[in-house]
């Protein structure tokens, strides 16, 4: 049976840098691939080739797509038979800002753009709101995107995949971000999209986050294809070897000792929140919040996608403000400082923060940075703060990315510049937003070594993340949120697993 896609040899070179070097592949009917990797393998950029948002180095002659019998080599029958969703779709909307609903952002899959700019006909709308019921994303319909956590615009940007009735559907980490119940709801789309027909060809680092109709593994390192075969051939350790997916790191990082919380004995606390209330495009993203952040109290803040858990965050950074009769104090500093003196003791590391680097920068300029908690340099760097960039960069195992474009690294590599910004300057507070998302095994033990070494340094840690098993032995205390509130605060030795206290409040 012939390939539905074939790529034959190919290379990709993106601003001096290869990519992808001889990769050779097809995808044939019934088929359903997991593309493995470390950051920086080239996982991205074969998605992006395979639906014809890039080009080979070599030309046509490279990739072909055989969707209705006839072979072909134009990128356009590959952009209108499949379909991809990744990161850096869903930051577009973050960024932009648009206004727009669920179902506008779902029947905008129809025309393969990012806003409607023409009408629908009554057919399209008739098959996306059946897809939408079908999805069970209905009470997403009429929200508006600038609403909606991370993992309820994901199951959105599936659905505006899916309308067109592509016959592959490309997913670049789609898990990431996402709590035990959302990766539960999108692994259930995705089994049900593929029972329909499509084809899906998706990446990711975590076991958990693979659908069970995967029929195949691609295994990619450095750009070539180190691996690929049927996924009960792969041979066992193969795919952690190569740092692609949980397992033992290859490299081994040292066993730190645990930071011990200090007693609160009547100093004033790093940050105190009191009767908080946000409101993001008319909806309330937290409610009546108080709470204290002592120095060397490390917290993991938890709840499912839509809590408040970034809106937190954000809070904390000074890019939200409480609404009146709400107050945020930081670092003991009076009423009268910046918030840029707070945000010179903050490290930041989050999603929202990698989308805003949209102009040409290199990472040792967006670690630089850090110092003034910007986006981009801000006036001269000084010869002393360069040379703390350099040691950092080296630290993080950066340097041989540090003259390039931040906007072309991987995710993984991304978030891995954005730790250095967060410690280049030594903070007093991290805020660590989902910070192993998109991080390959390896990547993951390292930050947390160094997470844990800037901790002992004297540094606290308020970390968000949806993966128990990002809980590093630092961690002291559990911040529980839904629906914008704080529903419990916990001692982690005494803390229930955050699911399990979930469903026995709501039962409650």
């Amino acid at each position: 049976m012939r390939a539905l896609i074939e790529l034959r040899n190919v290379d990709v070179t993106l601003r001096g840098h290869r990519a992808l070097e001889g990769v050779s592949w097809s995808l044939r009917h019934g088929e359903h691939w997991a593309v493995l990797g470390a950051n920086g393998a080239g996982k991205s950029t074969l998605l992006q080739v395979v639906c014809g948002h890039l080009w080979p180095d070599g030309g046509r002659e490279q990739r072909a797509y055989r969707f209705d019998g006839e072979e072909s080599t134009s990128p356009v029958d590959g952009r209108r038979r499949t379909a991809i969703v990744s990161a850096e779709r869903q930051a577009r909307y973050s960024w932009y800002e648009w206004r727009l609903t669920g179902r506008d952002v779902v029947l905008t899959g129809f025309f393969d753009s990012d806003l409607l700019n023409q009408p629908p006909t009554p057919e399209q709308e008739r098959r996306a709101d059946a897809l939408i019921e079908q999805l069970g994303i209905g009470n997403l319909a009429r929200r508006a995107v600038r609403q909606m956590s991370q993992g309820e615009l994901r199951k959105v940007l599936i659905a505006r995949a899916l309308v067109g009735q592509p016959r592959v559907l490309a997913l670049d980490e789609v898990c990431a971000g996402l709590d035990v119940r959302s990766r539960g709801d999108v692994l259930g789309m995705l089994e049900r999209a593929a029972l329909a027909g499509a084809q899906l060809v998706l990446t990711s680092h975590r076991p958990e986050e693979l659908p069970g109709c995967l029929t195949h593994v691609l295994c990619l390192a450095r750009g070539r294809v180190a691996w690929q075969g049927r996924r009960e051939d792969l041979p066992t350790g193969v795919a952690r070897s190569l740092g692609a997916i949980e397992g033992a790191s290859p490299h081994p990082i040292s066993s730190l000792p645990t930071s011990k919380p200090m007693h609160r004995d009547g100093r004033e606390p790093l940050i105190r929140i009191v009767r908080a209330d946000i409101s993001l495009e008319g909806g309330r993203a937290l409610r009546d919040v108080n709470w204290e952040v002592c120095a060397g109290e490390h917290w993991m803040v938890v709840g499912p996608n839509g809590a408040g858990k970034s809106s937190l965050l954000r809070l904390i950074l000074g890019d939200l403000h409480p609404v009146y009769g709400g107050e945020v104090r930081r670092f003991g500093l009076g009423e009268r400082s910046s918030i840029w003196e707070a945000r010179r003791q903050i490290g930041y590391v989050a999603a929202e923060l990698q989308d805003r680097y949209r102009r040409a920068i290199t990472v040792r300029e967006v670690v630089a940075s850090g110092f003034e908690s910007s986006v981009g340099l801000v006036g001269q760097v000084s010869p002393e703060r360069w040379d703390r960039v350099d040691v950092v960069i080296s630290e993080l195992g950066l340097s041989d990315l540090a003259g390039r474009p931040f906007e072309r690294l991987s995710y993984g590599q991304k978030r891995r510049a954005l730790l250095a910004r967060a410690l280049v300057h030594r903070p007093r507070l991290l805020l660590l937003g989902e910070p192993f998302d998109g991080l390959d095994a390896t990547s993951r033990r390292e930050f947390t070594d160094h997470i844990q070494r800037a901790a002992l340094e004297g540094a606290t840690v308020v970390l968000v993340s949806h993966h128990e098993t990002d809980a590093m032995p630092i961690i002291s205390h559990r911040l529980v949120l839904r629906d914008g509130s704080v529903v419990a605060r916990e001692h982690k030795r005494h803390a229930p697993e955050p699911e399990a206290a979930d469903v026995r409040r709501a039962k409650g």
